[in-house]
């Protein structure tokens, strides 16, 4: 979470987060108040209560095609955590693929794996993919607590559309275009420094793209993803 007078950025990982911290910083024409990288927000929301809360989001399959190109550079929590756990055979060309990744990511009873996102909280409720629960945890104010009370996957849609703590998500796959609309949306931006950072700013935390991967999965994974991903895909895409 990024915070500046009158705007707030939350900003979930492989989701153009840290081009969107830079940009921030030298378009927004206050000081940075507050920054902590990938945070989500538990506490009084009445001190944003005259800013404008936004959200970065990216197509979940995009996501898992970065998350897989990030492990194969030896990159990133998600690496970590899959290597910690006995799995880094995923990202070896003689032995996995993207479509052994995905299938991996997708297996609900791996969910433990990916501790450091608390991500096996979900499984009371529903089978989530990660890219949705990543970008609902950080939708809700203390989403911990709610997750914990909540009684089943149609109360957590219900809580997650009527009390997202975000106002406009600006999407990677047009993120030129939703930064200069948000500049539009927002006093405490500079629109002028805004096209001068996009004209002269190349895309941040970008993978190598020496290697080309195999990124097709099958029509079963492919159903599985969009099952999954459904809270990220049916409301935002």
């Amino acid at each position: 979470m990024q915070v500046f007078e009158g705007l707030v950025y939350i900003d979930p990982p492989k989701t153009a987060s840290t081009y969107i911290s830079k940009f921030l910083k030298h378009c927004c024409i206050h000081e940075e108040l507050y920054y902590n990288k990938h945070l989500g927000f538990c506490g009084d929301m009445r001190k944003f209560s005259n800013s404008l809360i936004f959200i970065s989001v990216r197509h979940p399959l995009s996501q898992y095609r970065s998350l897989y190109r990030f492990g194969r550079e030896g990159k990133g929590a998600v690496y970590e955590q899959i290597r910690e756990a006995g799995y880094s055979y995923l990202y070896d060309p003689s032995r996995g693929s993207f479509s052994n990744f995905m299938d991996f990511m997708l297996d609900k009873t791996k969910r433990s794996v990916f501790y450091r996102d608390d991500y096996s909280k979900i499984d009371r409720i529903c089978d989530m993919g990660l890219i949705s629960y990543r970008h609902l945890v950080r939708s809700i104010n203390c989403p911990f607590d709610i997750i914990a009370r909540c009684d089943g996957i149609g109360q957590l849609y219900d809580i997650y559309i009527r009390r997202k703590i975000w106002h406009l998500a600006v999407r990677q796959e047009r993120l030129s275009r939703d930064l200069l609309f948000l500049c539009d949306m927002s006093r405490s931006l500079s629109k002028e420094r805004a096209k001068r950072f996009i004209e002269e700013s190349p895309m941040a935390n970008t993978t190598r793209k020496t290697e080309e991967y195999d990124y097709e999965i099958c029509s079963d994974l492919e159903r599985m993803l969009i099952r999954k991903e459904a809270l990220l895909i049916d409301h935002i895409y």
